[in-house]
């Protein structure tokens, strides 16, 4: 599995998303639920508030997209996030962030989800 994980962090390649025309580093499908770990290519501690040292890049969610998928993630959020292998905070400008995203599944995600990405509809 880390063999994967490797890859899939190598392969997050620079996309185009049509709705948006906007330049972005990765497509990702969001897991949630019980098995999310099990279904998804990796697990990212997702570290919000005043943790810089905790993370180890940013991401900027640039919004939906309605991109084939790059990489299916599941967030691990709250105390536990700081132990996965890779942990990222949101970053709240473009400007600012190591990597920008999109989020293909909006869709099917839970309100406290969109809300943890920033895409509360």
């Amino acid at each position: 599995m880390t063999i994967v994980r490797a890859w899939c962090l190598a392969s997050l390649l620079a996309v185009s998303s049509p709705a948006s025309a906007q330049s972005i580093d990765a497509a990702i499908e969001v897991k949630e639920g019980a098995a999310a770990t099990l279904r998804a290519d990796m697990e990212v501690g997702l570290v919000t508030g005043l943790t810089g040292e905790l993370q180890d890049e940013t991401w900027y969610v640039a919004g939906a997209c309605s991109n084939r998928p790059s990489v299916s993630v599941a967030f691990n959020i709250g105390l536990s996030a700081s132990l996965e292998e890779r942990t990222v905070g949101l970053s709240r400008s473009r400007l600012t962030a190591d990597k920008v995203i999109c989020i293909t599944n909006t869709d099917n995600l839970s309100d406290e989800m969109l809300e943890v990405l920033g895409l509360e509809q």
